[in-house]
């Protein structure tokens, strides 16, 4: 199954050059940070972030579109993959905070539109689900997001 994240696709296609400057920059950081965990003769082998900002955007987007088609392509999805979704969408703030504040908004407005389809698809719960499964919330995830399930929990099909 593939999925083309259009809010995500349409926001990076609307960037101007400087902004992708400011972006690739951010992207810089992340890279050299996961090199850091590699192996000296592995490092030069990373060549791009595996969480590049666009990439984290449709992480996030593919989430929501995942939670509201059935979890395509099989209805499954193991909770932890849900709690790095939460995770990466903690750090997709992280990184934005570190644009221009034009940047930031820009990016923030589609962001937020992600996030609206995410809290439309799940139910506060305080936190239970994660607790049922053992799971304790990350310090960078924020309870906003931690104390929400999904609606259909894939977990359990």
């Amino acid at each position: 199954m593939r999925y083309d994240n259009p809010l995500t696709e349409r926001l990076w296609a609307g960037l101007d050059a400087e902004e992708l400057a400011h972006i690739a920059a951010v992207d810089a950081e992340r890279l050299e940070y996961e090199r850091e965990g590699l192996a000296e003769q592995f490092r030069h082998n990373l060549t791009t972030p595996t969480y590049a900002l666009k990439k984290r955007f449709a992480m996030w987007e593919t989430l929501a579109y995942k939670m509201g088609n059935h979890w395509p392509p099989d209805g499954y999805y193991l909770i932890d993959e849900y709690v790095n979704d939460l995770f990466n969408r903690a750090e997709t703030a992280t990184a934005i905070g570190k644009l221009p504040h034009a940047l930031q908004a820009k990016l923030n407005a589609v962001l937020f539109a992600i996030d609206e389809q995410f809290n439309r698809l799940t139910v506060p719960d305080g936190g239970a689900e994660f607790d049922r499964w053992g799971q304790r919330r990350p310090a960078d995830v924020p309870p906003a997001l931690w104390e929400r399930r999904p609606i259909n929990l894939p977990w359990e099909s």
